[in-house]
């Protein structure tokens, strides 16, 4: 288990020395004062901050998923630490208006691996 932690603590310093901060964003449901339904992004804490370091890479090339009968290809993989809070469906900002939609999260034991796809 100790390896673990140690793998964990040099994937965090790791990240921190080469990654990018950036905002993960879901689906969040709430109602107007007539009661209509009115979907929005809200940022998803990261323990206590909505900014997250990760390591942004583009794919050179397609790499699609087939996922509840929909085929999608991502254009970009992200590395988390594994302590981060995201899922399929999330949006990552890059800025205050560059996004990109997360297709599949995969856990390792010491980091996230994020599959990504460019809005369109």
């Amino acid at each position: 288990m100790a390896d673990i932690e140690k793998m964990k603590e040099d994937t965090e310093r790791i990240l921190s020395e080469w990654g990018r901060k950036v905002v993960v964003k879901r689906l969040t449901l709430s109602y107007s004062t007539m009661g209509e339904p009115e979907e929005g992004f809200s940022p998803v804490d990261q323990g206590g901050t909505v900014e997250v370091t990760c390591d942004l890479q583009p794919i050179g090339g397609d790499l699609s998923f087939r996922m509840d009968g929909v085929l999608s290809s991502a254009t970009h993989r992200a590395f988390f630490p594994s302590s981060s809070d995201i899922k399929p469906n999330d949006r990552v900002y890059l800025d205050e208006e560059n996004f990109l939609i997360v297709l599949r999260v995969d856990a390792h034991p010491d980091h996230l691996v994020a599959y990504l796809k460019e809005r369109r």
